[in-house]
């Protein structure tokens, strides 16, 4: 049962701040941006352990690096750069999706890069995708 006082105060307090309280409760952060945050700064913590060059994060979407693709050729690749850091190639966290998951993500790499991706993905029976699902 609702506390009746408690509903009119807060009925009284949204007519008197409603602009206010819609304001605060469309840019308060939702459960996507936090977890975003906490696997970022957890990526962060290990990536030297890991061997993973973090890259900008953007709305439930995790971006990294093998140190090994962490190239100056990989590097030139901007179809992120947007948010940061960007390459041709690159390692991806997608939090939107359930469960989460995890691409290896290319944009603007060469064809021979890129067929390059595509057999290994086929030779380990990976999923592949063209696109982002």
């Amino acid at each position: 049962m609702h506390d009746k006082p408690a509903v009119r105060l807060a009925r009284d307090l949204y007519r008197e701040h409603n602009r206010a309280i819609d304001f605060i409760m469309e840019h308060r952060e939702n459960d996507r941006e936090i977890l975003t945050k906490l696997v970022e700064e957890r990526m962060r913590r290990t990536a030297r352990r890991l061997g993973l060059s973090p890259m900008a994060t953007a709305g439930g979407y995790v971006r990294f690096l093998p140190s090994a693709w962490d190239t100056p050729a990989n590097c030139r690749g901007d179809s992120w750069s947007q948010w940061g850091d960007s390459a041709y190639v690159l390692g991806e966290i997608d939090l939107w999706t359930e469960p989460p998951s995890l691409y290896i993500v290319t944009d603007g790499a060469s064809k021979a890069w890129t067929e390059r991706l595509w057999q290994l993905g086929r030779r380990e029976k990976y999923p592949l995708m063209s696109e982002r699902a």
